[in-house]
């Protein structure tokens, strides 16, 4: 997986993750396990690169 300079994930795709369980988009799920992460736990924007690093 390639990472882009400044690339975020927003927290709303947190959150719709943990409000529907069809929505998982393949490049979220490989993001996360590349990151050994459970999007269900984030809440804000993060760093696609760092994920301990929260975007305000």
């Amino acid at each position: 997986m390639t990472s882009r300079i400044n690339e975020t994930i927003d927290g709303s795709v947190f959150a719709r993750w943990r409000a529907d369980e069809t929505y998982r988009p393949l490049n979220l799920v490989a993001w996360a396990k590349s990151k050994q992460v459970d999007p269900a736990k984030f809440v804000d924007t993060v760093m696609a690169a760092d994920p301990n690093v929260v975007v305000p």
